[in-house]
C-alpha cells in the first residue's frame, strides 16, 4: 500500500505547516514524523491498524516549516471497498501538545520535588489517595522508622507491619494518625507520637500534616512531615525531673534547717529566762550539737556549689588506704554510737598505697558510713572492708538497712536524689552526700558501684581506686602543744558585730588579752597602739577589705612580727593563695570552732612572745 496522502483538510495542513502546499504534491506520510519515529509508524503501528481495523497512538508530528514537535493523538482506521478489501486508511489527528507539555513539566517538577525530599533531613510521607492506604516515604523517613518503602506500602490489614510505625505498646487505628486528619481537610500543626521502629526501638516523632489540593481546590491526598525528637524529649524529661528534684530539695532543705534552728531559738529563750548551771550546761551541749549540724548542712551546700563550678582541687599525696578508713571510722563513730550500730572493720593485711587526697578520701568513706548508719534501723550492722583486686584498691561498705528499690539504683548517685523512704527515723538528708561521693571518687580516677537486693534487704557500696606505687607514707603531723602559754594580745577584726563579739568572748575564756575593730581603718589604729601578737582579720569587709588591711598592717613597724590569720567563708586553693599574697600566715574558714582557736593560741604559746611568726604556704 502506498502511504501517500491523497487528501488532507485545511486544518491538518495548517497544523503541520503545509497550508500553502497543493494536496496533489503532499509528502509521503512518513515525512510527517520525526526520523526516530518513522520505523514505529511504518513497521509497527500501520501493520497493527491493518490487522485490527483501527488503532490509535500518541505520536509527534513534525512541523514542516519550523521543525518543532507537535504531539497528536493519531487515530487511524482501514477503508474497505464493497468486497471488504482494504483500499486505504483514514486518519483523525487531535493536537495534545499543551497537555503533553504540561505532563512533562509535571514530571520535571515531581522529579525535582523527589530529589528535594530524598535529601531532606525531615521524614516526609505522602498519601496520593483519599483512603490513606497507599503512603510513599522519602529516605529520611525510611531511616527514621527502619522500613524500606520501595515506592509505597499499605497501612491496611494487608501489611500490618506498617502499623509498627505508629504504635507504642498498642496498635493505633488509622483515624489517630496525622495523615488521616489531613485527608479529612484538617491541618495538623504538630503533635508528638510515641513510635516503635520496625526493629522494636522506641522513639518520639514530632509530626505535622497538611492536605494536598488539586487544581479545583479539592483534597486529593495528604503530606506529612516527621522529625525524630527522641533526644529532645529525653532532655525535656530530664529537665522536668531535675526541676522536680530541685523543688523537693528546697522543701527538704527548709525542713533540715528548721530542725536545728528550733532548739537553738528555744534554748536562747530558756537561757534568757534564767536556769541553774546544770540546766545551762545541758542547753549548751544541745545548742552546740545543733550548730554543728547547721555547719555540716552549709558545708554540704558549699561543696555542691564548688563541684558545679569545677572549683574542687585535690591535694594528692602518698597515703595508705587503711589510714583513710581509720579516719572515716573515727568521724562516723558518734553517729554509729547514737544509733547503736554494730560496726565491723575488716582490713586486708597487705598495704594498699594510693595517690590520693587524704581529706577527700576520708570524706568519701565517712559519707558512705554515715549513709549506711542513717538508713539502717537502730541495732543494725555496718561493715567496712578492704581488699586488693586486679590492680585496684577496693573498699566495701555493707549494711543491713532499708535497701534500694531496683528503679532507684541507676540514679542513686544523682544530685538531690531522695529515696522517698517513709521511715523518718534515719533523719532524712539533702540528697547530696552520694553525689559528692561519686564526684570525688571519679576525680581520683576510680568508680563507685551500688548493689542491693531490694527494699529491706540492705545495700553495699563498693569504691574502686587505682593503686599507686608503694612509697613512704607522709608522716603524722607533730602534736600541737595543748598547754596554754602566757597571756597573748589578740585583735579581732570583723564588720559583722555579732561574729566579732562572740569571738572576743571565746578568746577571753582562753585568757587572751583581746581588742576588737569593726572596720579596716580602726584595725590599723589599734595595731599601732596595742601591738597585738595575733590578728584575726575578716576578708569580706566593705571599704578596706581584709587583704588590703593585711598589706597595710605589714607596712607598720608593729606589723612585721604579727601573726595574721584570715577569716573567710571561702576555702579554695585560689582563695588561700590570695591571702598568702596579701601577707597572711594562716587561713581559717568560717565558722571557726573552739578547738581551732585554742590550737592557734597554743601554737603561738610555744614560741616566745614577740618571736617572728612562721609563714605557712
Amino acid at each position: 500500500m502506498d502511504f501517500r496522502p491523497f487528501y488532507t483538510n485545511e486544518a491538518g495542513l495548517r497544523l503541520v505547516g503545509l497550508d500553502d502546499v497543493q494536496p496533489t504534491s503532499q509528502a509521503p506520510v512518513q515525512d510527517f514524523f520525526f526520523p526516530e519515529d518513522q520505523d514505529f509508524i511504518l513497521n509497527d503501528f500501520f501493520p497493527r491498524v491493518m490487522r485490527e481495523g483501527r488503532a490509535e497512538t500518541e505520536i509527534r508530528f513534525r512541523h514542516f516549516r519550523t521543525g518543532k514537535a507537535i504531539w497528536m493523538i493519531y487515530d487511524v482506521f482501514v477503508l474497505k471497498d464493497e468486497s471488504g478489501n482494504a483500499v486505504g486508511l483514514a486518519t483523525v489527528s487531535r493536537d495534545i501538545t499543551e497537555r503533553k507539555n504540561a505532563e512533562q513539566r509535571e514530571k520535571l517538577r515531581v522529579a525535582e520535588l523527589q530529589a528535594i525530599l530524598d535529601t531532606a533531613p525531615l521524614g516526609i510521607a505522602i498519601s496520593h489517595d483519599l483512603s490513606g492506604d497507599r503512603i510513599e516515604g522519602n529516605r529520611a523517613l525510611e531511616d527514621m522508622f527502619g522500613i524500606a518503602f520501595k515506592g509505597e506500602f499499605s497501612t491496611s490489614g494487608a501489611n500490618p507491619a506498617a502499623f509498627q510505625l505508629f504504635q507504642h505498646g498498642r496498635e493505633l487505628s488509622p483515624h489517630e494518625l496525622p495523615m488521616q486528619h489531613a485527608l479529612r481537610g484538617e491541618l495538623v500543626e504538630g503533635q508528638v507520637l510515641d513510635v516503635v521502629r520496625a526493629d522494636g526501638v522506641a522513639l518520639n516523632a514530632f509530626a505535622k500534616a497538611t492536605p494536598l489540593l488539586d487544581d479545583k481546590g479539592q483534597i486529593c491526598g495528604a503530606v506529612g512531615a516527621f522529625l525524630d525528637v527522641t533526644r529532645l524529649k529525653q532532655a525535656e524529661d530530664a529537665l522536668r525531673e531535675a526541676d522536680r528534684r530541685k523543688d523537693e530539695f528546697i522543701a527538704m532543705l527548709a525542713h533540715e534547717l528548721r530542725n536545728p534552728l528550733a532548739p537553738l531559738r528555744t534554748g536562747l529563750a530558756v537561757l534568757r529566762a534564767g536556769v541553774d548551771s546544770a540546766q545551762a550546761a545541758r542547753l549548751q551541749e544541745t545548742m552546740a550539737r545543733q550548730v554543728d549540724h547547721l555547719v555540716r548542712l552549709v558545708d554540704d551546700l558549699l561543696e555542691v556549689a564548688r563541684f558545679s563550678r569545677g572549683l574542687i582541687e585535690l591535694r594528692r599525696e602518698n597515703i595508705e588506704l587503711a589510714q583513710a578508713v581509720d579516719d572515716a571510722v573515727s568521724a562516723s563513730q558518734p553517729l554509729m554510737a547514737k544509733r547503736h550500730m554494730r560496726l565491723t572493720v575488716a582490713l586486708t593485711p597487705e598495704p594498699l598505697p594510693l595517690d590520693a587526697d587524704p581529706t577527700r578520701l576520708a570524706q568519701v568513706l565517712s559519707n558512705l558510713l554515715n549513709n549506711a548508719a542513717k538508713f539502717t534501723p537502730p541495732g543494725g550492722q555496718v561493715e567496712i572492708s578492704t581488699r586488693r583486686e586486679a590492680g585496684e584498691a577496693v573498699v566495701s561498705v555493707r549494711d543491713t538497712g532499708a535497701g534500694i528499690p531496683p528503679e532507684k539504683r541507676s540514679c542513686i548517685f544523682d544530685l538531690f536524689m531522695q529515696l522517698g523512704n517513709d521511715d523518718a527515723s534515719h533523719g532524712g538528708g539533702l540528697g547530696i552526700g552520694l553525689a559528692l561521693v561519686r564526684k570525688l571518687v571519679e576525680m581520683h580516677g576510680g568508680r563507685v558501684e551500688v548493689f542491693s537486693e531490694g527494699l529491706g534487704r540492705g545495700s553495699e557500696f563498693i569504691v574502686r581506686l587505682p593503686l599507686a606505687q608503694a612509697s613512704g607514707v607522709s608522716a603524722e603531723p607533730d602534736a600541737i602543744p595543748s598547754a596554754r602559754g602566757a597571756r597573748r594580745r589578740v585583735l579581732v577584726v570583723d564588720d559583722t558585730r555579732d561574729i566579732a563579739d562572740v569571738l572576743v568572748m571565746l578568746l577571753e575564756t582562753l585568757d587572751a588579752d583581746v581588742r576588737v575593730a569593726y572596720d579596716g581603718q580602726t584595725a590599723l589604729d589599734i595595731v599601732a597602739a596595742f601591738a597585738p601578737e595575733i590578728v584575726l582579720l575578716d576578708i569580706g569587709m566593705p571599704g578596706m577589705d581584709g587583704c588590703e588591711a593585711a598589706r597595710r598592717i605589714r607596712q607598720l613597724p608593729q606589723g612585721k612580727d604579727i601573726y595574721l590569720v584570715a577569716l573567710t567563708g571561702w576555702g579554695q586553693e585560689k582563695d588561700r593563695r590570695r591571702t598568702r599574697e596579701a601577707g597572711f600566715d594562716e587561713h581559717l574558714v568560717k565558722p571557726v570552732d573552739f578547738e581551732q582557736v585554742e590550737a592557734l593560741l597554743s601554737h603561738r604559746a610555744s614560741e616566745p612572745a614577740g618571736a617572728s611568726p612562721m609563714v605557712q604556704g
